[in-house]
């Protein structure tokens, strides 16, 4: 199938995809961007050790758990 075409569109189930946001918003959504937001990485114009402060990682691994625990 072809991503746009009609046959491709037809496979998503739009109530259970509500179904499956709703039941993992609180838990999951939400608590992962507060987790995500915590974690000080900001930018250079910021933070002089952006780039070597590990912050960076902390957040890749924090995403990367989330993920992982779908």
């Amino acid at each position: 199938m072809v991503e746009g075409s009609s046959a491709y569109l037809s496979t998503v189930d739009k109530t259970q995809t509500e179904a499956n946001i709703e039941a993992k918003w609180d838990d999951w959504y939400v608590k992962g961007l507060s987790d995500f937001i915590r974690v000080p990485n900001l930018s250079p114009n910021y933070d002089a050790e952006f780039l070597t402060n590990g912050k960076i990682e902390e957040c890749m691994e924090l995403v990367d758990n989330y993920i992982n625990m779908l």
